[in-house]
């Protein structure tokens, strides 16, 4: 089987849960002996190397597309199109595959020109919170789901969005994690050490957080680039910054619990590294959150700070021990391996 996956870039090339999720599929699609095109995009400036192993390359063929900067309203959709348009130039002069699968807009002339594709949106985080001026995302997106052989789908509240848009094919499937990440073990604390991972994002709800953190005394760490006017001065909160995969993995383990207050999410890779690496959860019920979170954290019906803060001091209060374990048997149910043998059933 021949596959060709279209993103506009790949984790470590391009930060985003988006990107990560189109190098852990493109990675794990080779481990299963399935041959890959890769359309991607790689920053002039990145110092990254390619992230796939002798042996994944087999199976890989890496077809770079450049992306153009525009300064202008509407910008970020027009180069989206014009992303688009380069693939399929690039597109049209190799041989045929088996299904097209893109992320986000990168399909989008290809099915102009009648190509059969499937899209992936993911989190369809701009029909979620009408509140963000998201107006041109969301008319970029019903154009491509329109147009669409064939919509994936988290589930849950991600299918019903789609419903309402489409009538193409939804094909249902979970976002995952490496077995890697599955911690052997799980340090307890004298006290808990709570965690953010993310970037500077109206969505991420930052803003709401940080007013919970204004009267909260216990340990709080941000990871992620967040300007100096979106941090706390004060002795309890630490800011880590853009880190690596193995510095991530560290930080996880000298803390218990992630909060993850975000107005809106598909299936958020951050809770399931969490989860793998046996933290409790504290999300808001968005996109398919409550696929993750239930008795392993607190499932919050909204992101108001008197909410958040209410479920931190009651994970202070708590002994998080049995929510950690179980955080960690929910994350088996979503590795790598499992997610793309299920991807290859359902588009075969």
């Amino acid at each position: 089987m021949k596959i060709s996956l279209l993103t506009d870039g790949i984790h470590p090339y391009v930060l985003g849960g988006m990107q990560k999720y189109a190098y852990y599929l493109c990675k794990y699609l080779a481990k299963n002996q399935v041959y890959v095109d890769l359309y991607h995009f790689i920053p002039l400036n990145s110092k990254e190397k390619n992230p796939f192993s002798d042996e994944e390359l087999k199976y890989i063929t890496l077809i770079e597309v450049p992306w153009k900067r525009y300064k202008f309203k509407g910008h970020y959709i027009y180069e989206n199109y014009i992303f688009s348009k380069k693939i399929y130039k690039k597109f049209v002069r190799r041989e045929k595959p088996d299904f097209v699968y893109a992320q986000g807009f990168t399909g989008w002339y290809l099915m102009k020109k009648g190509i059969r594709v499937g899209v992936n949106n993911h989190g369809y985080e701009m029909f979620q919170d009408s509140s963000l001026k998201l107006g041109l995302l969301r008319w970029g997106a019903r154009q491509t789901m329109k147009k669409a052989d064939s919509v994936f789908s988290y589930g849950g509240k991600i299918s019903e969005i789609i419903k309402k848009i489409t009538s193409s094919k939804i094909i249902e499937m979970n976002n995952g994690i490496e077995e890697e990440w599955l911690t052997k073990v799980i340090v307890k604390h004298k006290k808990p050490h709570f965690l953010f991972v993310g970037r500077n994002d109206p969505r991420k709800g930052i803003e709401n957080l940080n007013l919970a953190l204004e009267s909260f005394n216990g340990d709080f760490h941000f990871v992620g680039p967040l300007p100096k006017e979106k941090q706390i001065d004060k002795k309890n909160i630490f800011y880590h910054g853009k880190v690596t995969e193995k510095e991530l993995k560290e930080i996880y383990s000298k803390c218990d619990v992630l909060v993850c207050p975000s107005y809106s999410e598909g299936m958020p890779t951050v809770i399931l590294e969490a989860m793998a690496s046996g933290l409790a959860i504290i999300a808001t019920d968005v996109g398919v959150v409550f696929k993750m979170v239930s008795d392993n954290g607190w499932l919050l019906e909204n992101n108001n700070p008197d909410t958040i803060k209410q479920a931190m001091l009651e994970a202070v209060n708590s002994d998080l021990t049995e929510k950690r374990k179980k955080s960690l048997e929910k994350a088996k149910q979503f590795t790598w391996d499992k997610i793309v043998k299920d991807f290859l059933e359902k588009i075969k």
